[in-house]
């Protein structure tokens, strides 16, 4: 196995510290690993930041034995209408590019339960209060009347 400064190690170990599994993930650039969180459906969530594309986050979801089973990544480009900031944030989420279509915002913790809801959005900008929320990742679903648009998004 090829090691550089930028392969994270994710593993399993028993009680007694042996290793069950390891994968390791190579990337091109620094990336940055935020949070590993045991998935309500066994398995585990990994969130971060990509270093290339511009720091798209990701979210990716392994089962019990480190096998990759959903990987979700923000898409971020320069046509990107919905733009998310800061990212990370300790208190506002600032939303642009809703537009007056927007119907609802819900925020999810990486377990699926629903933490924080924003509804009857009148305006193209949102600025979303998550000061209650613990420090973690989290999803955002913003509900558009042809579509769900999901972003990933950390609280410091």
């Amino acid at each position: 196995m090829e090691v550089s400064l930028t392969t994270w190690f994710f593993f399993k170990s028993d009680t007694a510290g042996n290793i069950k599994w390891l994968k390791n993930i190579n990337s091109p650039g620094i990336d940055i690993g935020y949070q590993v969180t045991p998935s309500a459906f066994g398995g585990y969530l990994l969130t971060g930041q990509l270093a290339k594309n511009n720091g798209n986050y990701f979210l990716a979801r392994y089962d019990t034995l480190g096998n990759v089973v959903l990987d979700i990544h923000n898409t971020v480009t320069e046509s990107d209408e919905i733009a998310i900031y800061p990212n990370p944030s300790s208190s506002n989420l600032i939303i642009t590019g809703i537009g007056k279509a927007g119907e609802s915002i819900s925020v999810y913790d990486l377990l699926g339960k629903n933490v924080l809801n924003a509804t009857s959005i009148n305006t193209s900008n949102v600025n979303l209060d998550i000061s209650q929320l613990a420090s973690g990742s989290y999803i955002l679903k913003i509900k558009m009347p042809n579509e769900v648009i999901t972003r990933i998004f950390f609280k410091n």
